[in-house]
Parts: C-alpha cells; sequence; structure tokens
C-alpha cells in the first residue's frame, strides 16, 4: 500500500494525471470512500474533466470530509463552471427545496434537537409560561426535519457528468428544449426507467437521461 500511495503521488507530481486517475482506480477499494473521491476529482480538475471532477468532490464531501483542500477544489470547479447556485434561480419554492437537499440529515437534526433545547429552558425559566405555546413551538422545532425527509424522498441531488440535453418527455423522442452545461448541479424528481425530471434550476426545467448524471449519494 505504502509503494502504491507513492507511486500515485510521483504520477500526480510528475503530471502523468491519466496515469494517476486510473492507478487511482485500481486501488479504490482499498481507500477511504473520502480520499477516494477527493484524489479522482482532483485528479479529474488536471484533466479539466470538470464534470466529473465536480461530482467526485461532492461526494468526498457527502462521505464527511471538510478540509481545506476540497474546499478550495469546489470553489476551483464551480469557478470554472460558472454555476450561481440559487443566484439565478427565481423560484422560491425550487431554492428551498435545494437548500434543504443539499442540508445533511445530521445537521438538520441537530438544528432541531438545538431549537427544542432552547424552547425547554425558555420555559424552565419561565420566559414562555403556557403549556401550549410550549407545545406548539416544539411542534414547529421539527418541522425541518420532516420537511428534509419529504425532499429526500422525493428529489435527488445529481452533477451533470457531461453536457445534458433537455427533452419535453421521458424520451429522447421527445422536442429538444434546450442544453445544461457539464458540471451543473441539479436537483431532479419522478426518476425512474433511465429519465428524470430536472426541476433545478428551475429555468432549465425538462427531462434528461439519467446516464450521463452522477447521484449524490452514499
Amino acid at each position: 500500500m505504502v509503494v502504491s500511495l507513492k507511486s500515485l503521488e510521483q504520477d500526480y507530481l510528475q503530471g502523468n494525471y491519466q496515469v494517476f486517475i486510473n492507478k487511482l482506480l485500481e486501488m479504490k477499494e482499498s481507500l477511504p470512500r473520502d480520499i477516494f473521491h477527493l484524489n479522482l476529482g482532483t485528479g479529474q480538475i488536471k484533466l479539466s474533466m470538470l464534470g466529473p471532477a465536480h461530482y467526485n468532490l461532492e461526494m468526498a464531501k457527502a462521505y464527511g470530509l471538510n478540509n481545506e483542500i476540497l474546499r478550495n477544489n469546489l470553489s476551483h470547479v464551480n469557478e470554472q463552471i460558472g454555476q450561481q447556485v440559487g443566484g439565478a434561480d427565481n423560484n422560491f419554492i425550487n431554492q428551498l427545496f435545494f437548500f434543504f437537499r443539499e442540508l445533511s440529515f445530521q445537521s438538520v437534526l441537530l438544528l432541531c434537537l438545538a431549537i427544542s433545547l432552547l424552547t425547554l429552558i425558555l420555559f424552565w425559566r419561565r420566559y414562555i409560561r403556557n403549556y401550549r405555546v410550549l407545545v406548539i413551538v416544539l411542534i414547529c422545532a421539527y418541522t425541518p426535519l420532516a420537511l428534509k425527509w419529504g425532499v429526500d424522498s422525493q428529489y435527488k441531488l445529481g452533477i451533470a457528468l457531461e453536457e445534458l440535453t433537455l427533452y419535453e418527455g421521458p424520451s429522447a423522442i421527445f422536442k429538444d428544449t434546450g442544453k445544461v452545461p457539464s458540471g451543473y448541479k441539479i436537483l431532479l424528481r419522478n426518476t425512474a426507467e433511465g429519465w428524470g425530471l430536472l426541476t433545478y434550476p428551475s429555468y432549465k426545467t425538462g427531462w434528461v437521461n439519467l446516464r450521463n448524471i452522477g447521484i449524490i449519494e452514499i
């Protein structure tokens, strides 16, 4: 393993990025998932494979990695792709669903628990004196968790691995309505039989072939 890792490092430093990627793929099962996706995405950046690179970096993030290398690489890829996540989409509901789909279940749960704890402290300190108000606030505190569950069950978050063609229906026989650039982060629903309805960004709504999309899930 040590020799293999040294070989990988040498290939990367010498600019043999395709060799680096090929060796990395051979070692996939022996590496932690977050490290594998981080290194694969880093190598793909060097070969200007922005779609696959963005997907692998997002997968590293999904596996819990959060270091400076990952943040810098994601920033670089997003800058190269030019997608303004959220800013160019005027549909508030789509933005809300996209926001919740990106959040981890653990972070939403921690938020709900924090609100619940704060509410109980306020009740104990008699800032909240009515039991009915207490119950209502506690129920509302767990609304984000219910919304997260609902969004996760209906929507999938993905990356366009290459330029996608949008269609009016779930087949290439339907009219072509536009394109989605490689590397874009998208939100899909009604994914079945190899097709999905793209709902975010809303200005590019249409059906896309799932074959060219990397779904971010672990």
